[in-house]
């Protein structure tokens, strides 16, 4: 009976979560909202040791806090890490309360380096000393209220508004032919009249 109970007692704690990830807020308005990212251990009554918790993004690692050789924290993604007001802490010394914690403020959130799939993982041995690697659930942290200031404006989509006092056409000097001709016809008439009267007089 005791051996049944004992059996039923580890299958309980093995099935219980041991790890997880939690994200302040999976939504963030540009500009606005902080990211605070924390991998938690949740029930450390399973584990003997926890020397390893990292963060990754879409794959790639962000940041570790390891016990190897001595405990602190290493970051990957060395662009983050300089970013202004930009950390990252956690502890390992007690397992029920291991946990690493990033943390970016509103004012250093970059789009769309900071929107992906967060995920925790931890390494650690259980109370037998077995090696032991729990992965959290994925996490996708949206970003939204970007505008892309750099992007020329779309000239095809603006509305061009007319005039409420339209130009006036300026109107073109007429040619100086008509003038000319003019001179021309009362010329000939001149010399038609000045032939008449010398025949006449002849």
């Amino acid at each position: 009976m005791f051996y049944a109970l004992a059996v039923l007692l580890l299958a309980n704690l093995a099935s219980a979560q041991v790890f997880q990830i939690e994200i302040a807020n999976t939504t963030v308005e540009y500009g606005s909202t902080d990211i605070s990212i924390s991998c938690v251990v949740t029930n450390g009554s399973t584990l003997g040791t926890v020397f390893a918790i990292s963060l990754k993004k879409s794959d790639a690692s962000v940041v570790s806090i390891t016990t190897s050789p001595n405990e602190g924290i290493s970051w990957q993604d060395t662009s983050l890490q300089n970013r202004n007001g930009v950390t990252a802490n956690g502890s390992l010394s007690d397992v029920s309360k291991a946990h690493l914690h990033l943390y970016i403020p509103s004012s250093s959130v970059v789009y769309p380096d900071d929107e992906g799939t967060y995920q925790c993982t931890m390494s650690g041995l259980d109370l037998m000393n077995t090696p032991v690697t729990e992965n959290s659930e994925s996490v996708f942290l949206n970003i939204t209220g970007y505008i892309d200031t750099t992007k020329a404006p779309d000239l095809s989509t603006m509305t061009v508004p007319s005039s409420t006092n339209p130009a006036t056409p300026v109107s073109t000097p007429s040619s100086s032919s008509g003038c000319e001709l003019s001179r021309g016809s009362i010329l000939l008439m001149f010399l038609t009249i000045l032939g008449c009267t010398v025949m006449q007089r002849s």
